[in-house]
């Protein structure tokens, strides 16, 4: 059994497939999403097909926060809708037939999935940690919006991933669209692999495998997406 990390598919689903292709995915791999799955490409229920018919296993991203966020508004006194842009709004519209399975399906996505086998323990995250905390004090928006160290989001800090010691394990997110998929090596271990390469902008979708320590591309359709 390989385990086969995905980066942010935001709604590309031909890519996606076509990645699964690529690393010749079977019934014994087990897929896993870094979240970011569904809005500004085209598909969504495209990738939604794609997550039940692999079983794949996914964390919430910042965006499945703001999708869900949406989807569990209530009117009432004193109560404001959640003001969507356009790829938010296309998303929720192109999910319609399955409004009540794909509510379900975000609400069950976890902060964090991690694991601990053959003397290598990993975390797979959307965003990051706080680094000053460690993993397990970290403050939840840290797993939906840390870019940078320190703190969150600062302009011009070094990424987190960058920064990261291992002493956590290993860490694996999406969030950031790099050029490249980043994995970084402490002690002759990887202790930090990225792998959201931009495929919403026309750029990439990314896999690594964690048993072969390898990454694996394909090129995407289109550029779905221009922030």
């Amino acid at each position: 059994m390989r385990t086969i990390f995905v980066g942010d598919v935001h709604g590309c689903a031909d890519e996606l497939d076509a990645l699964l292709v690529k690393v010749g995915f079977t019934s014994t791999d087990r897929l896993m999403l870094t979240g970011d799955m569904f809005d500004r490409g085209e598909k969504p229920l495209g990738v939604l097909k794609l997550i039940r018919l692999t079983n794949a296993e996914a964390v919430i991203g910042n965006h499945e926060d703001k999708l869900l966020r949406a989807l569990a508004f209530k009117p009432g006194k004193g109560k404001k809708r959640p003001r969507l842009t356009a790829p938010y709004a296309d998303c929720l519209k192109k999910i319609a037939p399955e409004r009540e399975a794909f509510f379900a399906y975000l609400k069950s996505l976890p902060m964090t999935i991690s694991e601990g086998r053959n003397g290598q323990a990993w975390t797979l995250l959307h965003a990051g940690i706080d680094l000053k905390k460690g993993l397990l004090a970290t403050n939840p928006a840290f797993f939906l919006y840390a870019r940078t160290h320190p703190p969150m989001d600062v302009p011009g800090a070094p990424e987190w991933f960058k920064c990261y010691d291992g002493k956590d394990g290993l860490l694996i997110s999406g969030h950031v669209p790099l050029e490249k998929p980043f994995r970084a090596v402490r002690k002759g271990k990887p202790v930090a692999v990225a792998v959201d390469t931009g495929c919403c902008f026309g750029r990439e979708l990314t896999a690594y495998i964690l048993e072969e320590d390898r990454f694996v591309s394909v090129r995407a359709r289109k550029v779905y997406y221009r922030p």
